[in-house]
């Protein structure tokens, strides 16, 4: 069962908060929560509501919601300090417009002049918060609901929470209304004396987005609003054909942007007039650009533009519903031109009106200027674990012959078979098994599993760039763009599912994967069929795609236990042995040993003592044939391959020159291995295919210059081996039938 990741978003009131919300796990706890700051004052935490009921939050704290959550900052006055008086929005608007406009202030205000109020009354703002006069040491004060004292402004008059000034007497406790933000329309009084353009659309309640800006349209909507877990869809993409889901930190982002309008100020409407709207970039309309050239230009300029639709609640909480049933909603759109003269905010207007706002918003930059590409889960593969990324078959990594992506040359194939299948065989250490299409799928080679392993973890996390392109099912011609159209290398894999938690594999995803050549900047573009997206991946967790064919394979040439071995036929042109192994006398019942094995040697079994020395204190100890055979098989199990016989600055071989070598007489041979082994799996794991427990592996060695030796496993191969030891091995051969002391680690 997938966890739910909810959005824990950050009000910091009339403070300041660094980050504006972060992802948290329902049944996890909070972790690390950000310090809001406000002058003057101490931050005493984050609560759950914005009044005197809310529950304090702390970092070690469990989510129990599995909504997003809202959490609101309390400060507390600093003591022996006083709050840092804000400048008069009055004198604040007017210096802002003399600047910017050369217009005089245009903020409306009111006066309401009050005869009496009695200060044990309280007093309601026009947003229903309440407030009360308090005498402190002798002298009034007004304090919020929480208790907390107001601000006031550097002409002395209290500020409430959306910017009413209230005037009191120290002495009587008389509150009057100074002066409060005068709106029209559907506009609302804000934080600070600001105007909201609408009133808030909170992002639970966000219905759908729309958004037009320079870099394409998009759409993001609540697919059922009043679902108690809502699900965010991306148009397009809603019938899972492609796995593509929103980022939910920077959908919280894009909702706050779009739902909470809070303006810096609003133009006179007769110098909007008199200038008209292409002033503030507010209308499309042919303008001039210079290239980096210094060309000049003509362009078609088209304001960012998005619409919010949101639902209504009534006072309870439910939700507001017409006569037939349906969710009653709002909808705005909001036109967003150029920057405002000496940067600082961007000019704005609702569509259809002409009143013209300065917005002072980071996350119009953050989310409605974004392409949709940047708002998107970055994902070019099926989500995995660290300990489900391993369970997949048919991986299949080819590289595309002339650029065809439909003509694969395989690299390298592989399946990944289940300890549970593959215990107490002779394949226990082995996690895969080649795969259809590789070159030595029943060659004898083995696949280095550990190269395997760490690849497949940089694929179910691979570090990613940057997402360029999403929706390239409808023009794969943006393909080019990238070098994908003929792409460097396919990677296709099925990543094996447990839908239901029975621990059985019950359904499959397959990724493909289009891959380009290197970039000059070290990157890969990757074009992934299961997310209909071009990614920039960095060169981490795609270096494998530059393997060669030594890369992939394991260099232990010979790894079987030696309990399994049954025959062994050693044949140069000077010697030859047949060796036939019986490990009957060996219990199997709890692990795979060949404590009590015997052997013979062309039909004799070998009698005879060897005397072995001990390095450390010279002791003498007599050891039996059996000491001498395991030191042999040693012996073997060191031969590794030394590199690629096509390559290399000494006599490389080329395909010809092998092709010839194998096709000569076997008497030419260096040496001549041949084994036959068989597992106990009939017995202790009969679940493992065994009829597969069996194999007869052939080895040939072809010198072909003074140090290095050709070497093919059942008639494959382009590696080669030190051809000294090779000889070593020859040596150690004939030492154990004549009864020699073995040393494995000795060069000859």
């Amino acid at each position: 069962m997938q966890p739910t990741i909810i959005n824990v978003i950050f009000r910091a009131g009339r403070g300041e908060c660094p980050t504006l919300s972060k992802e948290a796990t329902t049944g996890e706890r909070y972790g690390e929560l950000p310090v809001a700051r406000r002058q003057g004052y101490q931050f005493d935490g984050w609560y759950t509501s914005d009044d005197t009921h809310g529950q304090r939050v702390s970092a070690g704290d469990l989510v129990t919601s599995e909504e997003d959550i809202v959490l609101y900052a309390r400060y507390s006055k600093k003591k022996g300090t006083a709050a840092k008086k804000k400048k008069s929005s009055y004198r604040l608007q007017k210096n802002v417009l003399f600047a910017l406009l050369g217009v005089v202030a245009l903020l409306i205000v009111a006066y309401f002049v009050v005869n009496y109020i009695v200060s044990i009354i309280p007093f309601t703002d026009y947003d229903g918060a309440e407030y009360k006069a308090k005498k402190v040491d002798d002298v009034y004060s007004i304090f919020d609901a929480d208790g907390y004292e107001l601000e006031t402004n550097e002409d002395g008059y209290y500020l409430t929470r959306i910017g009413t000034q209230l005037k009191l007497n120290p002495e009587t406790g008389k509150i009057t209304v100074f002066a409060v933000v005068a709106t029209e329309g559907i506009e609302v009084a804000g934080a600070a004396q600001r105007i909201l353009m609408f009133a808030q659309i909170k992002q639970a309640n966000v219905v759908s987005l729309e958004v037009k800006n320079q870099n394409g349209e998009f759409k993001i909507y609540t697919k059922d609003i009043t679902a108690e877990k809502k699900e965010i869809c991306i148009e397009g993409y809603e019938d899972g054909t492609y796995l593509v889901s929103h980022n939910p930190e920077l959908y919280a982002y894009l909702c706050v942007a779009a739902g909470y309008p809070l303006t810096i100020n609003k133009l006179p409407t007769d110098r909007v007039a008199e200038l008209g709207l292409a002033e503030y970039g507010l209308v499309p309309e042919k303008r001039k650009a210079t290239d980096e050239q210094g060309n000049e230009y003509d362009y078609d300029y088209v304001p960012t533009e998005y619409t919010i639709t949101g639902a209504q609640k009534n006072a309870d909480g439910s939700w507001k519903k017409d006569a037939d049933g349906r969710v009653v909603t709002v909808s705005h759109t909001v036109i967003i031109g150029d920057p405002v003269v000496g940067g600082g905010g961007y000019y704005c207007m609702l569509k259809g009106d002409n009143k013209v706002y300065m917005m002072n918003n980071d996350n119009y930059e953050k989310a409605l200027f974004q392409p949709i590409e940047n708002l998107i889960t970055p994902r070019i593969t099926y989500p995995a674990t660290m300990t489900t990324c391993f369970n997949v078959e048919n991986f299949v990594l080819g590289s595309c012959i002339d650029g065809n992506r439909l003509n694969i040359g395989v690299d390298v194939a592989f399946d990944y078979i289940d300890l549970t299948i593959r215990s107490s065989t002779m394949y226990s250490a082995e996690p895969y098994k080649t795969g259809s299409g590789y070159r030595y799928q029943y060659g004898g080679y083995r696949l280095n599993s550990d190269v395997l392993s760490t690849i497949l973890q940089s694929l179910y996390e691979p570090s990613i760039a940057k997402i360029c392109k999403l929706g390239v099912h409808k023009d794969e011609s943006v393909l080019k763009e990238y070098g994908l159209d003929q792409p460097y290398k396919i990677l296709s894999y099925d990543l094996q599912l447990d839908t239901d938690g029975d621990v059985k594999f019950d359904s499959f995803v397959t990724n493909t994967l289009w891959i380009s050549k290197k970039t000059d900047h070290g990157t890969y573009y990757v074009y992934s069929e299961l997310c209909d997206v071009v990614a920039e991946i960095n060169q981490i967790s795609f270096y494998f795609v530059e393997y060669d064919a030594l890369d992939w394979v394991n260099p232990a040439v010979i790894w079987h236990n030696l309990a399994y071995l049954k025959t062994m036929d050693i044949t140069s042109p000077t010697y030859f042995s047949h060796l036939v192994f019986d490990n009957t006398k060996s219990d199997q019942s709890e692990n795979v040993n060949s404590l009590n094995i015997e052997f013979t040697i062309n039909g004799k079994k070998p009698d005879y003592i060897v005397y072995k020395t001990a390095y450390a204190t010279g002791k003498i100890t007599e050891e039996n044939p059996v000491y001498n055979l395991r030191q042999f098989y040693k012996t073997l199990l060191s031969l590794t391959i030394g590199g690629d016989a096509r390559v290399g600055d000494h006599f490389p071989l080329t395909e010809q020159e092998m092709a010839a070598l194998r096709a000569q007489d076997d008497s030419k041979c260096q040496l001549i291995m041949s084994i036959d082994v068989e597992d106990y799996a009939k017995l202790t794991n009969p679940n493992y295919y065994p009829q597969n427990n069996k194999s007869q592996m052939v080895f040939r060695f072809y010198r072909y210059s003074e140090g290095r030796s050709y070497m093919t496993i059942n008639g494959e191969g382009e590696f080669f081996v030190d051809a000294s030891y090779v000889e070593k091995m020859l040596a150690d051969a004939k030492r154990l039938e004549d009864g020699i002391l073995i040393d494995s680690t000795s060069k000859n």
